[in-house]
């Protein structure tokens, strides 16, 4: 019997080393091959990956670069597994929609998990006017969409007047929080961030409070962050922790029993997202169990819930920390909904249908 061919376009190759959608298909291809699900995947990779070996895969290696060229990315990934007999085509990101007419008069299936609101990110006045010709032009051409958030759904059936598919990311770490004393409040804490270093995340806010919760509060926290250097990073973040004792940089983590060790010494996590969908490590921190101080928007209030601690700014995060309170707060959420099984089997059913 011969294998369904997949084409997966948007995510810089496997082993997954970037963000959310490359370790999400690094894990759906795992899962697809485990369960013997008889597909076999054209992934495009930058150059610079290592090129290994996966079972069912095949990475196209063309460089990616910034700006125009990650189109040319996209086109030339596209033709290439087209030429190559691939008629389903998995998206992540809807940078490429304006290819998809072009697939849609070649009969091709398209699934597109569009991401966040990407033109309210901090980004450049052309990438704003892209991003919002991208978002109306995903939502006239009928494919099979999928939101990784309850708002962004909702969004688009406001704004757009169109519907999709509700998957969140998958967690592998569920129920696999280690068994300890419960935390005092007086104790000092280890707290851990995860993140792609952007403005947007909250970064700086962060690194702000821990500065003055150390100097004029005498709190000892300690911050512990993951993630994988850049521009950003560089200049606005490293020069601020440079020898901080309170402030430990620990680079990106791909090792994902390295990772699960790390957030098991920590004792509560903070999310800076205020822009996009539902983060992966939202879920993750859900997932373990850790108490978790989250950046006061929609996207996180929807999977917290309403009695989640929130922060709007530098202050409401410094008085959270001060009061401990959010220690003994466990958010009720239905963890069913982020397991490997359920959204993926949620993609391979539009695979397959």
């Amino acid at each position: 019997m011969s294998k369904t061919k997949i084409g997966i376009v948007g995510i810089r190759g496997l082993p997954a080393n970037y963000g959310a959608f490359d370790q999400f298909v690094s894990q759906f291809v795992k899962y697809s091959n485990k369960n013997k699900k008889n597909l076999f995947f054209f992934i495009s990779a930058e150059p610079n990956k290592n090129k290994i070996q996966i079972e069912n895969v095949h990475q196209f290696y063309f460089f990616r670069g910034k700006n125009f060229f990650i189109l040319l990315n996209y086109l030339v990934s596209i033709i290439y597994f087209y030429l190559r007999g691939v008629r389903i085509f998995l998206f992540f990101g809807y940078g490429a929609v304006i290819f998809f007419p072009i697939l849609k008069l070649l009969n091709c299936k398209i699934i597109c998990n569009v991401d966040g609101i990407e033109w309210r990110r901090n980004v450049s006045k052309f990438k704003k006017k892209y991003f919002k010709f991208c978002e109306k032009l995903v939502a006239k051409i009928n494919v099979n969409l999928i939101f990784d958030s309850l708002v962004i759904k909702k969004y688009y059936k406001i704004r757009h007047r169109v519907d999709g598919n509700l998957l969140y990311y998958p967690s592998d770490f569920t129920n696999k929080k280690k068994v300890g004393d419960k935390i005092k409040k007086n104790e000092i804490k280890k707290a851990i961030i995860v993140m792609r270093f952007l403005p947007e995340n909250n970064i700086s806010m962060i690194i702000d409070t821990f500065l003055e919760l150390k100097k004029n509060h005498n709190i000892n926290d300690k911050l512990f962050i993951i993630g994988r250097e850049n521009s950003y990073f560089n200049q606005n973040i490293e020069p601020k922790i440079k020898n901080k004792s309170n402030i430990v940089f620990l680079g990106p983590i791909y090792d994902r029993n390295k990772l699960m060790e790390i957030w098991n010494s920590a004792d509560y996590y903070i999310h800076g997202h205020s822009v996009g969908g539902t983060n992966p490590t939202l879920i993750e921190a859900l997932s373990i169990g850790l108490p978790i101080l989250a950046f006061n928007v929609m996207f996180n209030k929807k999977i917290i819930g309403k009695e989640g601690k929130y922060f709007s700014s530098k202050k409401d995060l410094i008085d959270l920390i001060k009061k401990k309170e959010f220690v003994d707060f466990k958010p009720h959420v239905d963890l069913e909904k982020f397991s490997e099984r359920f959204v993926n089997e949620g993609y391979l059913s539009l695979i397959k249908t």
